[in-house]
């Protein structure tokens, strides 16, 4: 009994990582482990070695959304959630893309993921709500320009980031939307949500920044000492 749990743990695990959404602890136990609630810690742990050791991934859990942002890593306690993300643990050789193949469009998605999480990242780690639309709209026409995936109602795109927690949305200010707003007209702020913290550490989103430049060495580290600053953070 307890072994066919941890089994319908993974899939759903994984069915969840397939579609990108979180990982509930809610419904680990209410739809898998029902009368045996109290046996939660148990199974996770066991499904979670299962994860590593069949799979190369493993749960781990997502921050609690901020109420702001923030460039003072140290001055907040680490504060957990309920929720739960698969991180990829295998070694960088065996994530090339000729081990692991997916579509175009997922290319594409992850791209524009990594693209709007860089500027978002140099910025402070804060993008307004007109910046980012901006930067959406300017990339999907580069992509028809070179006859490359566009990527669609960039409104509803960036809503399915929030909702996979790539981002997170802060709104500014007081007054509340109308009827007649559009996602233009709202004034939001975005930063870094926590899908994007548990996935991308901060010193790949450097290298990913800087090996764009294609510099040599000195000049590749006064260039990751810029980036760092412009994060608002001291270089390492």
């Amino acid at each position: 009994e307890l072994s066919r749990k941890v089994k319908d743990t993974v899939r759903y695990c994984l069915a969840c990582e397939y579609k990108g959404t979180p990982i509930r602890r809610e419904d680990i136990t209410k739809k898998i482990l029902q009368e045996h609630g109290k046996e939660y810690k148990r199974v996770q742990s066991m499904a979670n070695t299962k994860l590593r050791e069949l799979f190369g991934m493993e749960m781990v859990e997502l921050p609690v959304r901020d109420k702001g942002p923030s460039t003072h890593r140290k001055e907040k306690a680490v504060v957990v959630s309920r929720g739960y993300v698969l991180r990829n643990l295998l070694p960088e050789a065996y994530n090339a893309p000729d081990l692991i193949h997916i579509s175009d469009k997922e290319y594409a998605t992850t791209g524009l993921v990594y693209v709007v999480l860089a500027l978002i990242f140099v910025s402070e780690q804060t993008l307004s709500n007109g910046e980012l639309l901006e930067l959406a709209e300017h990339l999907d026409r580069l992509c028809v320009r070179e006859e490359t995936h566009a990527f669609g109602d960039r409104d509803k795109l960036i809503e399915g980031y929030v909702k996979q927690g790539y981002l997170a949305r802060h709104k500014i200010g007081n007054a509340g939307p109308s009827d007649t707003d559009t996602a233009a007209d709202l004034q939001y702020e975005y930063t870094w949500g926590p899908r994007a913290k548990v996935e991308i550490p901060e010193e790949n989103m450097v290298n990913f920044i800087a090996s764009l430049y294609e510099l040599q060495e000195t000049g590749l580290e006064e260039l990751t000492n810029y980036i760092y600053k412009a994060a608002g953070f001291s270089a390492p």
